[in-house]
């Protein structure tokens, strides 16, 4: 009996192993290699997302999302795509330039001209053009402007493994192979066998439906990884492999103890 439930507990960490084997590696987290670029005119706002490269420029990033513009004599852009159309620049009507760190929702005033400044990967440029008052480019958050690239799909797992029908010698079933016993446990003629002792379980079975479990367990896993993007990990394979496999160790172990 000992030994028979050494086998089964065995057997269920072997399938424990075999699904941390399954387990996909983590996946490294992807960084957002791009800059943002909010233009705020007042009467409407546009906010691109582009490529970052060493040696960007401020002015760079501006004309590598689309947009053009004009400069003033004294050097300043007076003008993004085409607003306002006579480029004029004033102490109270220009266009102001703004930048937001990596990670950061704020907005901080450039004291760099945009020819010369250059944005970090992760960083936002913001333009907002005043008219008369002082006001900053619209808060959109760069996640919005350049998402995050998806996240590889988790692996297919195997299906469960298919439920071992334990057969006698001959080809008969477990119900029939004791001698005078029929499929319903009753022998000819309809005495009952209530007072026979019942046929020891066979380990085999019991492993089997150890893996099944397991496998099944793994596969629910894997279908709540997929839905909610969490990889699936080993240390988790393995627990579901464990707590299944080792709970089905323990029923057919009191059943072979019952059955002694």
């Amino acid at each position: 009996m000992k030994r028979r439930h050494a086998q089964v507990l065995a057997a269920a960490g072997a399938v424990a192993v075999g699904l941390l084997s399954l387990a996909p590696a983590p996946a490294q987290a992807a960084t957002a290699n791009c800059v943002a670029v909010i233009v705020d005119k007042g009467s409407g706002v546009s906010s691109r997302c582009m490529k970052w490269r060493s040696g960007l420029t401020g002015a760079g990033a501006l004309t590598g999302t689309g947009h053009s513009y004009r400069l003033a004599p004294s050097g300043l852009i007076c003008s993004i795509d085409g607003f306002p159309a006579d480029c004029h620049v004033d102490s109270t009507h220009f266009w102001s330039y703004w930048h937001k760190a990596p990670g950061s929702g704020t907005w901080t005033f450039s004291s760099e001209g945009a020819g010369t400044y250059n944005p970090r990967s992760g960083e936002t440029e913001g333009w907002a053009y005043q008219n008369g008052s002082s006001r900053k480019p619209r808060n959109i958050a760069f996640n919005t402007i350049c998402p995050p690239p998806k996240p590889p799909a988790t692996p297919g797992l195997p299906p469960p493994a298919p439920g071992t029908t334990t057969t006698a010698p001959g080809g008969r079933s477990p119900a029939s192979a004791v001698p005078g016993r029929t499929a319903a446990g009753a022998a000819p003629g309809g005495t009952s066998n209530a007072s026979t002792a019942p046929a020891t379980p066979a380990p085999a079975a019991s492993t089997s439906a150890a893996a099944a479990a397991a496998a099944a367990a793994t596969r629910k896993a894997g279908q709540a990884s997929r839905s909610t993007g969490a990889p699936v990990t080993p240390v988790l394979l393995t627990g579901l492999g464990l707590v299944a496999a080792a709970g089905l160790g323990a029923a057919a172990w009191r059943r072979t103890r019952k059955a002694g």
